[in-house]
């Protein structure tokens, strides 16, 4: 017994098999990681493809044939319990324009499997997400452009887009102006042809006015740009939420807002219509969805109330008669773009 235990024969085989275990281990995961990386990188591109392919059918589609192509080329590429099993495909509409197909599944192991306390598989898992550009909503011109051109102040109006999410996410003091698209000049009261089209504004955004107010200068076209002049700019900012609209204009009661089923409807009151008339008095709001076939109606106030300064006479800066019909534009509802195609592109 004693020289059975002090026999070392043998010890090479124990030490070698002892020292191999790191190597084969080192060797099988780089086997295995490179055969998980191979099938990660054909389901994903097939997860794309899918995605792409779903997404064009939009949320009311039925993109089952299209999943179900991707399980079929994976699986006969690799073979089903072979390079990939267990297998499962989600796909779903995780917001109104976003599309994902998620894919997960198993690789299973050709030499770590045999190594102690190693898995028998590798998990992957790979995410395409789509998102579609949604149709836009149209405006069209101005159906109806009238700026009060007896009055002594010069007055312009321009529309833009207003991106709400935008404002949202800026910082400082100009996060209001960065969120606006360039300006369109559309009409003045000082008789001006204005050659333009209007902005298309992009999905989210809105379209907006802007109100040039420039004191005592109508007839001297040299002073309407002249920044030392006597000046305001009021800014609608158009949001919608729920299905009402909502305009910044620098908390001043400079504009009235009426939704009319037809252009008859957007004239004053007096004159067949359903748009208030008087002086001092309170701008209604509209209420309401614009929908196609309606019209909106503004009407501006140039001067409005809550300034600070004399009011004796309309030459005084204060001076108002609160009648919201200085500039009044008539302008019907958008219509919804159409998409012969959906537009789709990979965001992840």
């Amino acid at each position: 017994m004693r020289n059975f235990l002090r026999s070392k024969d043998g010890n090479m085989a124990v030490m070698f098999a002892l020292t191999a275990l790191p190597v084969l281990g080192g060797v099988g995961v780089a086997i295995d990681y490179a055969r998980a990386v191979n099938v990660a990188s054909f389901v994903q591109s097939q997860a794309d493809i899918a995605a792409l392919s779903g997404a064009q059918l939009g949320p009311d589609g039925n993109p089952q044939a299209y999943l179900d192509y991707l399980k079929f080329v994976t699986e006969q590429r690799y073979g089903s319990g072979a390079w990939i099993n267990k297998m499962t495909i989600d796909a779903k509409w995780v917001s109104d324009v976003d599309y994902r197909v998620t894919v997960k599944g198993e690789v299973p192991v050709s030499i770590l499997g045999a190594v102690p306390g190693f898995p028998r598989e590798m998990d992957i898992g790979v995410s395409s997400i789509v998102r579609i550009a949604a149709p836009r909503e149209v405006y069209k011109p101005p159906v109806v452009s009238e700026l009060d051109n007896e009055a002594g102040d010069y007055n312009r109006v321009y529309v833009y887009c207003f991106d709400p999410e935008k404002f949202k996410k800026g910082k400082g003091s100009t996060k209001r102006t960065n969120a606006r698209s360039d300006m369109t000049a559309i009409a003045d009261n000082a008789g001006t042809k204005y050659t333009y089209e209007m902005p298309r504004c992009a999905e989210g955004q809105n379209l907006s006015y802007k109100l040039l107010n420039v004191r005592l200068v109508r007839g001297e076209p040299k002073k309407w740009d002249d920044p030392k002049q006597t000046r305001f700019e009021y800014f609608t900012d158009t949001e919608i939420k729920g299905s009402n609209y909502d305009y910044y204009l620098d908390d001043k009661s400079v504009l009235e807002t009426v939704i009319c089923n037809n252009v008859n409807e957007c004239r004053p009151k007096s004159k067949g219509g359903i748009i208030p008339e008087g002086k001092n008095r309170t701008p209604v709001q509209a209420k309401g969805t614009c929908s196609p076939g309606k019209y909106l109606y503004f009407g501006w106030e140039d001067r409005p109330p809550g300034l600070a300064g004399p009011s004796n006479d309309w030459t005084d800066i204060a001076w108002t008669d609160r009648d919201y019909d200085d500039i009044r534009i008539v302008i019907g509802c958008p219509t919804i773009e159409t998409v012969q195609e959906r537009q789709v592109r990979l965001t992840r």
